[in-house]
């Protein structure tokens, strides 16, 4: 086939809603932040801090140790009671189930 066949997806612009919480994606997050290459409302939302907590890492009054510690923090906050991680909704169950065929298939 020819290259005009293939589908693209152009993408103008996007927002981060919710952040990893793997340290070195949260440690980056808050690096981009501090050095002016990301939103501080967006930031906020992502990493689940508060607007003027983003602010003050996006106006330089954070050292990297500081941000080093604050990753931490965050690493555990968004791994602990905002993580999916062990949360089965009922969509999920009735995908689970719909699929049990193919598991017993293929196990």
């Amino acid at each position: 086939g020819s290259s005009e066949d293939v589908p693209i997806f152009w993408a103008t612009s996007c927002r981060l809603l919710r952040s990893s919480w793997r340290p070195s994606v949260v440690r980056l997050v808050l690096d981009l932040l501090n050095d002016g290459k990301f939103a501080s409302e967006e930031a906020a939302d992502a990493l689940k801090i508060s607007d003027v907590q983003a602010e003050d890492i996006a106006n330089g009054s954070m050292t990297a140790t500081e941000r080093s510690w604050m990753s931490a923090e965050l690493t555990q906050s968004l791994q602990g009671e905002n993580s999916r991680v062990g949360k089965v909704t009922s969509l999920m169950e009735q995908s689970l189930d719909a699929f049990e065929y193919a598991r017993n298939k293929h196990p």
